[in-house]
């Protein structure tokens, strides 16, 4: 089923299009056999490091599947390595809020156990001496079930992993799963996790047991962070107010149409700026003519 839905996606690229497709993964083989399309596939063999201002053998792979594209479009190949090098990243992915009482404040949106261990990955090569403090809070009962397992292996890099209560699906009427539950996986694979239910038990905890050098992550893509930030500014930890956001960066959000807190990316997108195959040029198209929706855009 998890594989059916990405065949269903590639099997919609024309036969003019360009598929390109991170061929180390036998999934990702697999899915790339139902493309009608042209085919170009990277992987770690033909992945040239580049330096980029954003930490991670991932981004290292996104950078690489970048290029193939651009170079597919006979664009410049070069140029687009230069602002790839000036890239500062997107919101919400491994995102620096603020330093706080010489504490490090990341925010991230990993809410499946492989962007966390990406996550990860990236933060322990960044800080290989620090200490990474987890705060997660898992995303709906019924993925949080599906991959009870999976969690409990994805933060084997943590010093400390601290959960929140599920932040349920407005879809799930039915819980299968506590945080408990969570809780109990994540120390059986020998992983140092807590339960505080609440961000205000979070924030308190965070207030009262820190160190200089700390590296805090908040991860998830679940509760709003406003109390934190209030608790935070009220007890002199300016710097993290942007923890009061959700996901607006371009990319992934429109095409994904991102919703939280009772709104949508689509509802707020005034254009969006695309490369025209045919014209050999970039458009602009206004926000409601995108026809966006929720998960089906």
């Amino acid at each position: 089923a998890y594989t059916a839905v990405f065949e269903r996606f590639v099997r919609r690229i024309p036969k003019t299009g360009v598929l390109v497709a991170f061929t180390d993964d036998p999934q990702v083989r697999v899915i790339a056999k139902v493309a009608r399309c042209r085919v170009i596939g990277y992987g770690r063999k033909n992945t040239t490091t580049r330096r980029l201002k954003i930490p991670g053998e991932h981004n290292q792979w996104n950078a690489t599947a970048v290029l193939k594209m651009i170079e597919a479009l006979g664009l410049s190949v070069p140029a687009a390595a230069r602002a790839l090098s000036r890239f500062q990243g997107a919101k919400r992915r491994f995102e620096l809020i603020g330093q706080a009482q010489g504490v490090l404040i990341y925010d991230d949106y990993a809410h499946h156990p492989v962007e966390i261990q990406k996550m990860l990955q990236a933060a322990r090569a960044k800080f290989p001496t620090k200490r990474l403090r987890v705060v997660f809070q898992s995303h709906s009962y019924s993925r949080t079930q599906a991959l009870l397992a999976d969690f409990g292996r994805a933060f084997g890099l943590a010093d400390e992993v601290i959960i929140l209560d599920i932040f349920s699906s407005a879809r799930e009427d039915r819980r299968t799963v506590t945080a408990d539950d969570l809780v109990t996986e994540i120390n059986q694979h020998g992983h140092r996790a807590a339960y505080r239910g609440t961000i205000e038990e979070v924030a308190t905890y965070l207030a009262g047991d820190y160190h200089r050098g700390d590296v805090i992550l908040t991860v998830g893509a679940g509760e709003n962070w406003d109390k934190v930030v209030e608790r935070a500014v009220a007890d002199g930890w300016s710097g993290i107010e942007a923890l009061s956001l959700i996901p607006g960066n371009a990319g992934a959000t429109p095409v994904q149409n991102v919703g939280a807190y009772g709104s949508e990316i689509a509802n707020v997108l005034v254009s969006i700026e695309a490369y025209d195959r045919g014209k050999k040029a970039f458009v602009t198209i206004a926000g409601p003519d995108c026809g966006f929706g929720y998960r089906t855009s």
